[in-house]
């Protein structure tokens, strides 16, 4: 069993109840353990086979300055649970809470509302916070992401007497995750240096750089492509 193997059964509860004079035992995940040990486990995949990216990210008190007023928010709610998970793209942003935050969350639950003649003593409130990262709402992660890579690889493997190759995408530049240019979600999860990052994708810029490896002479002409061409088969899939 691997270290990452490891950090997953701590994580895992057992409750024992007697029914019919047996015992039963019930199986369950401690979420405040089983999402951090996810994040550095290699084989996390969802029901299709296709691999999953988990990513831990920050709880934020969210600043939004408007004519008359200043608008605190807590990003995201608590709702009363240790661990927030957000499904984004091709995998799950989770942010553990603790309980000085916690406490924080439940006085702020329905948000903070000052006008703009307080805004100084709420900024100095703020400064105090030091259990939160406060953001500005046009800073926010959620509002402002990385722009993807638009990029089309080709993938090669062997194939018989030949290479197969896909015609993938790579947006946050890493071996994982790999889309189908142009179509799928907009949004994937990715790092830098090691927090949390999500990248927006360009699919009309995918779709566009696809459609110029067609008008390339290898594949506008079928009779390059075959079954004698080093290249046996081509898919995007």
């Amino acid at each position: 069993m691997t270290p990452a193997d490891r950090a997953l059964v701590a994580a895992l509860q057992v409750q024992t109840t007697i029914e019919g004079g047996y015992p039963v035992a019930f199986h369950s995940w401690r979420p405040e353990l089983v999402w951090p040990a996810l994040v550095n486990h290699p084989a996390v995949f969802d029901e299709a086979g296709k691999p999953l990216t988990i990513v831990e990210a920050e709880a934020r008190l969210v600043v939004e300055h408007t004519k008359d007023h200043v608008k605190v928010q807590l990003a995201p709610q608590t709702n009363g649970q240790q661990v927030a998970v957000t499904k984004v793209g091709n995998g799950y942003e989770f942010i553990l809470f603790s309980q000085q935050q916690r406490v924080v969350a439940e006085a702020l639950s329905g948000g903070l509302t000052a006008p703009v003649s307080e805004k100084g003593r709420l900024e100095q409130l703020l400064e105090r916070v030091q259990c939160f990262k406060i953001v500005m709402k046009h800073d926010d992660a959620e509002a402002v992401c990385q722009p993807a890579n638009p990029q089309v690889v080709a993938l090669l493997t062997p194939k018989g007497q030949g290479l197969s190759m896909e015609l993938k995408c790579q947006p946050t530049n890493e071996d994982e995750p790999r889309c189908n240019p142009g179509v799928g979600a907009a949004l994937v999860l990715g790092k830098i240096d090691g927090k949390s990052v999500r990248f927006q994708r360009d699919l009309d810029a995918e779709r566009a750089n696809l459609d110029h490896l067609f008008d390339l002479p290898a594949f506008a002409n079928p009779s390059m492509v075959n079954s004698s061409s080093p290249v046996s088969s081509i898919a995007s899939s």
